[in-house]
């Protein structure tokens, strides 16, 4: 499609790395994980089947309750990688700080309820803290008066198949959104004025995905090269 600056927005300030529009669509998978080929094993999984709120911990821990109970339980996780997963129209909120590998994943609603980040912090020291969050419909940053006011930091690699979306977008709270990971998503809402927005690529992706992430069957050639020799014994001409 195309973009639309409105006020004072420059296109080189809001993307300084660059930006393309007009490329073809990449089709994304209807359902974000294939449990025919899933190849994970029961004790790898905490299954979710009432609306919960989810809080990770620096030593690989987290606690968690459902909505309607005071109750916390917590949980080690017993292998790696780990997975959430949450019935059909079940809604999963998470925030704090992951240790692992770890996956969340809602039919319905992954919704981030405060800051969500990684134990060891890729930007100052090796890090092989992952957290996927992966939805076939949202994913959300939550209601303001979940979220509290002023800034918020997610580091997490994002796949929402229908939209990802800042809840009441147009409440002036003021603050930075920062995501540190990558967004992949249907559609994309507005995030101002509740949040100017800082969208920073992990640049770990290039070459390691979190588990059972999904992936296109649509790929583009990044780049081709243009200098052709002949194979050692080939006698074959180039041209």
């Amino acid at each position: 499609g195309r973009l639309v600056f409105a006020g004072g927005a420059r296109r080189s300030k809001v993307f300084p790395s660059g930006v393309e529009t007009g490329v073809p669509r990449m089709p994304l998978p209807r359902h974000a994980l294939d449990w025919e080929t899933l190849d994970v094993g029961e004790e790898q999984v905490h299954r979710l089947h009432k609306d919960a709120q989810i809080v990770f911990k620096v030593d690989g821990s987290y606690s968690w309750r459902t909505l309607e109970s005071d109750i916390t339980y917590t949980v080690m996780p017993t292998g790696t990688p780990w997975l959430l997963i949450a019935d059909e129209g079940v809604e999963l909120r998470v925030e704090g700080t992951v240790a692992g590998n770890l996956v969340v994943y809602s039919p319905t609603r992954v919704s981030i309820s405060g800051d969500l980040r990684y134990a060891h912090d890729p930007h100052q020291e090796r890090s092989e803290d992952y957290i996927g969050l992966i939805s076939d419909d949202y994913v959300e940053i939550a209601h303001p008066d979940i979220t509290g006011p002023g800034d918020l930091s997610v580091q997490a690699v994002v796949f929402a198949g229908r939209q990802f979306r800042v809840r009441r977008y147009r409440d002036s709270h003021g603050g930075t959104l920062s995501i540190f990971g990558s967004v992949t998503a249907g559609s994309l809402s507005a995030t101002e004025p509740r949040y100017s927005t800082l969208l920073e690529f992990d640049a770990r992706l290039e070459e390691q995905r979190p588990a059972f992430f999904p992936m296109t069957n649509h790929y583009v050639f990044d780049d081709v090269e243009t200098v052709w020799t002949p194979a050692p014994g080939s006698t074959a001409a180039l041209r």
